[in-house]
């Protein structure tokens, strides 16, 4: 097996991405909003098996600040990028808990909660002090660690591959989705629509159905081609990030999910940027991916010539 190094400073910053997004949750909202009393205490007496080792369950509800707290240690001390053998099982504990104990969630705590647990084979085999170290020459010397560090990314980019997949499919057998209408609603929706500086800004523009059913229909186009990912090469997969990322921001602006947009561009970094790379070397092929030069020739030719299908 082709020995290859994933202990970058791409992983680390997938990983602080995906430790703030959940820290932020914590940290931006009222502890009783996000764990009512009359919720916890049923979660707590119906939990059962696996569910009692919910960090938040081992505790009364009195004493929840507690769990909140530890919670908030450890996504600190996960982007510090101190200890990421230690820290890796403890931030997959902490965003379990936390997706399993609050009362309302959204994409992105979920999406945390499955790539930190993805995650724990590559940082448990990372013998760097700081994740955030570059050129790190340590490689898995050991075939089987290797091949389940190896295989652990393959489940993860997987995962990423099916969820735009889902997303971009399921919304067709939504009518106002497949006739190009969705996104007037959802940009004008009273609470959950645009804030109203983009409103006047842009409310002209959602208001032509030209416009409106041209968005409608991209977003959709653009998950299902995210689904590609997986198979295409490297330049094509910076390519996807580089309208994936722009997209995920959108919303965030639009509909105010922040923490959403760190939780899917962390899960974006680990689908389509390449591990075995620094985060700053990676950012540099996306930057150039962009030069006058290339910017026709990189739609043009889909299949582009470079072999590169390293992750």
């Amino acid at each position: 097996m082709q020995q290859q190094k994933f202990h970058t400073t791409t992983l680390g910053l997938a990983r602080s991405l995906l430790a703030l997004c959940m820290l932020l949750t914590l940290l931006c909202n009222s502890i009783y909003d996000l764990f009512p009393g009359y919720h916890f205490a049923d979660n707590q007496r119906l939990a059962h098996g696996i569910e009692r080792i919910n960090l938040f369950y081992l505790f009364s509800y009195k004493h929840i600040l507690i769990p909140y707290l530890f919670s908030i240690a450890v996504l600190v001390a996960v982007i510090s990028g101190y200890f990421p053998r230690i820290t890796a099982l403890l931030h997959a504990w902490v965003a379990y808990s936390i997706y399993y104990s609050l009362l309302i969630i959204e994409g992105g705590d979920q999406i945390t909660a499955i790539l930190t647990l993805l995650l724990l084979p590559a940082c448990l085999t990372d013998n760097r002090r700081n994740h955030w170290q570059r050129r790190n020459q340590h490689i898995i010397s050991n075939d089987v660690l290797r091949f389940f560090v190896r295989t652990s990314l393959i489940f993860l980019r997987a995962q990423m591959a099916l969820l735009y997949l889902d997303a971009g499919v399921e919304k067709l057998k939504v009518n106002e989705w497949a006739d190009g209408t969705a996104v007037y609603y959802w940009f004008n929706h009273n609470i959950f629509g645009a804030p109203g500086w983009m409103r006047w800004l842009l409310g002209g523009a959602f208001s032509n159905p030209y416009f409106v059913t041209a968005v409608t229909l991209g977003v959709i186009v653009l998950e299902i081609s995210l689904f590609t990912g997986l198979f295409v090469r490297q330049r094509q997969r910076y390519l996807l990030f580089a309208f994936a990322f722009p997209f995920h921001f959108l919303i965030f602006l639009t509909h105010g999910l922040a923490t959403f947009w760190m939780g899917m561009t962390g899960g974006l970094i680990l689908y389509l940027w390449r591990m075995d790379r620094d985060a700053g070397v990676n950012l540099k092929s996306l930057s150039g991916l962009f030069a006058v030069k290339n910017i026709s020739h990189a739609w043009y030719k889909f299949a582009f010539y470079r072999k590169d299908k390293a992750f």
